[in-house]
């Protein structure tokens, strides 16, 4: 019992002694070895713009005691050629002696003193070299109270956030980081050699403007985080003394880029004339670099980036606007670009903190950035290489024109034969010179309207007129009738209404589209077939023409490259018809100019003997005048 009692007494001792222990070391840096110490949670800052204050003085004089409160603006004080003394209290309670100082920010060069209790103080050691991070070792023996000062510096921006650990942890912090970095350096290596390879190849101007800009960005990016180690000094140059003079680089680069990529000065000469005149203003912000000091400098050039941002924004979104799909990377690309150097610029103006992920995640975001960008140029060369194929194939299917239209005469003409033939074994009558002259007068029409397939050239709209689909089925029944009677083939002409109207081309529609359609059904139907050629109103404002056949056929395979000019689909017909094979793109080209919805469907006579034929459909549109509303309703 007496046992039981003595134990409490001793437990409830220790738990007093901790809570005196903890009341002791308030405000304190209390180091343990099972996590990192974040020493900004006790630090006090002093900035020194002369450089000359030293630990001497400050122990002397006793600064300690007037070292101000410290804010997060205080840790990140960003842009500045001061130097800074920080002020952290410290207890190690824990087992391990040793201790290793790092900063969040690797681009920073620093010396810690420890003051002991007694006044003496020791300055911290150099345990590793050629590290990304400059890093002291110290040794506070456990149990002690002790005063750490550090005075810190750097040539680019200055953050004071640091962190005490044990061996075995500093370690680990270094081994994660560097490796996560050197992920994102053998992306941005992996692009510049991929796309070097292209260049050589292509020899590609975009492809050159894209090395400038990534090997800029690149280097600036591993400079930001002192990777590898002696990035500062590659080449046997000291970049630090140029680095306001680089930095404007990064988006003159990329400027440049982009104008040539996005073809501004052809597509948009405004844009392009405000994208010159800013690498002008970059221009004079290196200049600028002689005269004005580096902390001024650097505020300037990060307001005017964003401005820069702007500009290629708005290129990237007008591109997208025409149709240039390649955009779509090159837009996501810069919306990580844009996050990154946001993250960046608010890290470097002490506005967020300093931490594995504000420091690495920027150039993780231009990394990826740079893999947009690349994926965009492969696009746009396929792009290129699709436009360059369809161009071929249009100038293929223009110099094959003629020898649709000649085909399209041959109707008529057959017409003229027929009626001549039997002129010459009857005496003549009207009728037969009636219909001489009717023939002759269609290869008039479709000789002048040859004239107007200029419009479709120049991507304009085809002039249209109301046009009474009976006049379309009589001139087709003259033009086809004796060929599909000569087959021995059933041409049928239906229509909701005699009066029926469609908004078209007249000559077009008649001989180009759906004598098109008839022709190939006639060619590929056998004796004893039947076509159906047949309008009817659809939804308000259309009319349907269809034109149906039991014909051969077409195969799935064909179907599929039907509308595609680098495919010819030209194929004999039942009695060894020949054709272009570029008809049903002249169709589709009229009916996208002044029609919708050109559907084709097909079955073959090798996936359905009994069953095989061909039924193409399209819209034209309807006048909505009372008279149409009228015969709607009839």
């Amino acid at each position: 019992m007496h046992s039981r009692i003595a134990a409490l007494v001793f437990y409830f001792a220790l738990l007093l002694k901790g809570a005196v222990g903890l009341a002791d070391n308030a405000g304190a840096v209390v180091l343990n070895t099972a996590r990192p110490n974040d020493l900004s949670s006790a630090m006090r800052v002093f900035e020194d713009p002369t450089g000359k204050v030293s630990i001497a003085d400050i122990v002397a004089s006793d600064w300690a005691t007037k070292f101000p409160a410290t804010g997060e603006k205080n840790l990140n004080p960003g842009y500045s050629s001061s130097k800074f003394w920080v002020y952290i209290p410290l207890t190690n309670l824990s087992d391990n002696e040793e201790w290793f100082i790092l900063p969040d920010y690797p681009v920073i060069s620093f010396e810690a003193y420890l003051v002991r209790p007694d006044g003496a103080y020791e300055k911290a050691r150099v345990r590793l070299s050629g590290e990304r991070f400059s890093t002291r070792y110290i040794q506070i023996p456990s149990g002690m109270k002790a005063n750490l000062f550090i005075q810190a510096y750097s040539p680019i921006n200055v953050n004071l956030q640091f962190n005490m650990f044990s061996e075995t942890l500093m370690y680990e912090r270094l081994n994660q980081e560097s490796q996560f970095v050197g992920i994102v350096a053998g992306i941005f290596l992996a692009m510049i050699i991929y796309n070097f390879v292209l260049f050589l190849t292509l020899r590609d101007r975009d492809h050159l403007y894209y090395l400038l800009f990534a090997i800029v960005n690149c280097h600036l990016n591993m400079m930001s985080v002192n990777y590898p180690d002696g990035i500062m000094h590659w080449f046997g140059i000291d970049w630090i003394p140029f680095i306001d003079f680089y930095r404007p680089l990064a988006p003159l680069t990329t400027i440049m880029f982009a104008r040539s990529f996005l073809q501004t000065k052809k597509e948009n000469p405004r844009l392009d004339k405000a994208l010159l005149a800013y690498n002008a203003g970059l221009v004079v912000l290196i200049l600028a670099a002689f005269f004005v000091s580096r902390n001024i400098l650097n505020v300037i050039d990060d307001a005017y980036f964003l401005i820069g941002i702007g500009l290629l924004a708005a290129a990237g979104i007008l591109s997208l606007k025409r149709g240039f799909r390649p955009s779509h990377n090159y837009l996501l690309g810069l919306a990580l670009f844009t996050l990154g150097i946001f993250i960046y610029i608010l890290r470097s103006e002490g506005l967020i903190p300093t931490n594995a992920w504000t420091l690495n995640l920027h150039i993780a975001l231009q990394a990826a950035e740079a893999v947009l960008i690349s994926l965009a140029l492969s696009a746009k060369i396929k792009q290129l290489q699709d436009s360059k194929g369809r161009a071929e194939a249009i100038a293929n299917v223009k110099g094959r024109l003629l020898r649709v239209i000649t085909h399209d005469i041959s109707n008529p003409l057959s017409v003229v034969k027929a009626s001549v033939y039997l002129l010459r074994n009857e005496d003549a009558n009207v009728k037969r010179l009636d219909s001489i002259a009717r023939a002759v007068g269609v290869i008039e029409e479709i000789i002048r309207f040859v004239h107007k397939t200029e419009a479709l050239d120049n991507g304009n709209r085809v002039a249209t007129d109301l046009v009474k689909v009976s006049e379309v089925f009589e001139s087709l029944s003259f033009v086809f009738q004796n060929l599909a009677v000569d087959k021995q083939i059933s041409l049928v002409f239906e229509q909701d209404h005699p009066e029926m109207l469609v908004i078209a081309e007249k000559t077009s529609l008649t001989y180009e589209v759906i004598g098109n359609f008839i022709s190939n059904a006639i060619k590929f139907s056998s004796a004893g077939g039947t076509i159906n050629v047949r309008a009817n109103f659809a939804a308000e404002g259309y009319v349907q023409i269809t034109v149906k056949d039991g014909g051969i056929g077409i195969s799935k395979k064909s179907l599929a490259g039907v509308y595609d000019p680098l495919v010819n689909p030209s194929r004999m017909g039942t009695n060894g018809e020949i054709g272009g094979g570029f008809g049903i793109l002249l169709a589709k080209a009229f009916i996208d100019n002044y029609g919708k919805s050109l559907k084709i469907e097909s079955v073959s006579i090798e996936e359905k003997p009994l069953a095989s034929g061909t039924t193409v459909s399209f819209l034209l549109n309807a006048p909505l005048t009372d008279s149409s509303r009228h015969q709607n309703l009839k």
